[in-house]
Formats: structure tokens, C-alpha cells, sequence
């Protein structure tokens, strides 16, 4: 699986190499933001379809990291995302590594709730392990471009 820790250590290895490099990994990370946006679109359950067209891609300002949004549908639903993501009283679902970010979202009572109907978090775990992948992929490039002198 591909975990922070892999993902900065090839991250780490394409800044060495430099030049385009960087613009390339920069593309991929953006490629897979949009894949995985549109992954969770697919998925995200649909009433009216707020939910669904919420979600959204934020390049940072050097488009080497990107922050996926979603529920930013008015004041009174703001939590509506998490609450479709995590479900809400005895059925709250976290998966493990969200805990802190599932918090925020904790209500005072405990309630029979509503079920969890993940979108997000599937779309981003699978992501994830593409954009590794993608990394190491262009990493093994750079290394071969290297060693041949190319």
C-alpha cells in the first residue's frame, strides 16, 4: 500500500533529479486529483445532486499537492459531506488513518443515526496507490536516463 511515507520518499528523489521532472510529477499529481474527484463523484450517493457536484479539486499555489473539498453547500449543510462519508450516531464507519479528521464531526448525542455511504475516502485510498505508482514509474525513468546518460 502507499503511504505518506513511500509517496515523500520518491517525491524526495524527483526534486534531486530536477528540471522537467518536477513538472511532470506536478502534472500526475494534478491527473490523479481530477481522477479522483470524478472517482467520488461516481460515487457519492444522490438525492438532488449537491453532494455530487460539491466536490472539488484545489491545486495548492505550486500544484505539487492538491486538496480534494466536499459539502461547501451552504451554511446550514456545511457537515452534510462528512456525515454521508462517516454516517452519524452509533453508525459512525471511520477508516482507519481518518480518525482525526472524522472528529470534527462528532456530535454530543448518541443517536441511532444515519449508516456511512463512503465516496471519498475509497476514491482517495485508490488514488493514492495510482499516484505512488505514477511517482515511482517516472522516478525509475529518471533513474534509467541517468545510469544511460540519456
Amino acid at each position: 500500500m502507499a503511504n505518506r511515507g513511500n509517496i515523500r520518499q520518491v517525491v524526495a528523489y524527483l526534486r534531486k533529479a530536477g528540471g522537467d521532472v518536477v513538472d511532470r510529477a506536478k502534472d500526475e499529481v494534478q491527473a490523479t486529483g481530477l481522477e479522483v474527484r470524478n472517482e467520488a463523484m461516481r460515487a457519492a450517493p444522490v438525492d438532488l445532486g449537491k453532494l455530487r457536484q460539491s466536490i472539488q479539486v484545489n491545486p495548492e499555489r505550486n500544484r505539487e499537492a492538491i486538496t480534494i473539498t466536499a459539502g461547501n453547500i451552504s451554511d446550514n449543510s456545511r457537515n452534510y459531506a462528512a456525515f454521508v462519508e462517516f454516517g452519524t450516531g452509533r453508525k459512525v464507519q471511520v477508516p482507519r488513518g481518518f480518525e482525526k479528521m472524522a472528529m470534527q464531526f462528532k456530535g454530543r448525542r448518541q443517536v441511532q443515526g444515519m449508516r456511512a455511504r463512503p465516496y471519498l475516502v475509497p476514491a482517495f485510498n485508490r488514488g493514492r496507490v495510482r499516484l505512488y505508482n505514477r511517482l515511482k514509474r517516472l522516478a525509475n525513468e529518471v533513474g534509467a536516463c541517468i545510469v544511460t546518460g540519456k
